[in-house]
């Protein structure tokens, strides 16, 4: 009897600890993240995440150029578009979404480093324990040569929920 006692108080006690550290997260790695600059040319990945809940939700971007070093110290981030209607908000790796919103992280090349290319793990959390998926997002890939420019989106997830 004492046995059975001892192992509903472990279960018990687990059971609460499980409920104090409630919430949800979830992650995704974007396969392919790039930045470079020379004197006449620039290519940058945009990360643009947007929180399709009802709560906050924090992420925390890592990105690992091709040397395995990761360089997320290089991240700007945005509310808003980089022209006069945006706002850098932060610098590093951590972005806090509140409900319903958008953010840009635009990883920006130091001074002295011309071009690093690897992957990028986004990973989210959120208080709500109900939440199964918060995000979703696009990548922007942009390129300049002189004065010209092309670039594209690239749907994360398949544009589906993550």
């Amino acid at each position: 009897m004492k046995k059975f006692m001892l192992l509903i108080a472990t279960l018990m006690v687990m059971v609460g600890a499980t409920s104090a550290f409630g919430g949800s997260q979830g992650s995704t790695i974007l396969p392919f993240t790039q930045v470079f600059k020379a004197k006449n040319a620039q290519l940058q990945s945009d990360i643009y995440l947007s929180n399709i809940t009802d709560t906050e939700v924090e992420c925390t971007i890592h990105f690992y150029g091709n040397d395995g070093t990761e360089r997320s110290n290089m991240a700007l981030i945005y509310n808003g578009s980089e022209n006069s209607t945006g706002e850098i908000i932060g610098k590093g790796n951590i972005v806090v979404l509140p409900a319903h919103s958008s953010r840009r992280v635009k990883f920006v090349s130091s001074s002295g480093i011309k071009n690093i290319y690897g992957y990028s793990i986004i990973q989210w959390n959120s208080k709500d324990d109900k939440t199964a998926k918060a995000l979703v997002g696009c990548v922007r890939y942009l390129e300049r040569i002189n004065s010209s420019y092309v670039g594209g989106y690239i749907l994360i997830n398949n544009g589906q929920p993550f």
